[in-house]
């Protein structure tokens, strides 16, 4: 998962419902500061709770929260591909 890329589409459907920062983290459960750093692709660590809060608060799917519209997804770029993991536990949203 490119996390600047989901950042960017986390970004785009926040514009569209014409939500702030905060209120997409009033609605998800996090801070202003999460979205800001999600939607610059700053947190590779998403817990899965809050990954699927955020596809149920934007009304996607997931498939399309991590990896884009269909036929959107292109193969990593040569060397170490940047990760996001979705985690278990108390790590940051």
């Amino acid at each position: 998962m490119d996390s600047k890329r989901l950042g960017e589409r986390i970004r785009e459907m926040r514009l569209q419902r014409e939500w702030s920062q905060t209120d997409l983290g009033t609605r998800v459960g996090v801070t202003k500061a999460t979205v800001s750093q999600w939607e610059h692709g700053q947190i590779k660590d998403i817990r899965l709770k809050t990954v699927l809060k955020l596809v149920q608060v934007l009304g996607t799917t997931l498939q399309y929260l991590v990896n884009g519209p269909p036929g959107s997804i292109t193969p990593p770029p040569p060397g170490r591909p940047e990760r996001l993991r979705v985690v278990k536990g108390n790590r940051s949203s």
